[in-house]
């Protein structure tokens, strides 16, 4: 993967190894950040790491302290 700034669906697949149905079901949820360029779909690298972080975060508040 290249190291542009906007990524494709494609993309978010292979950074997140999420389908391709989850991606858009994220997407339609307003959980995964998303910018809409006429037709296309596009995600900024920035954002998804962001949004990734999050992720980490609410998992690790949600383990049992004696985890």
């Amino acid at each position: 993967m290249s190291e542009s700034v906007l990524l494709t669906i494609r993309d978010v697949q292979e950074v997140t190894q999420l389908g391709r149905t989850k991606i858009y079901e994220l997407m339609r949820d307003g959980q995964l950040p998303y910018l809409r360029i006429g037709r296309s779909v596009r995600f900024r690298r920035e954002a998804l790491e962001t949004w990734l972080t999050a992720l980490e975060q609410e998992f690790q508040l949600a383990l049992p302290l004696h985890w």
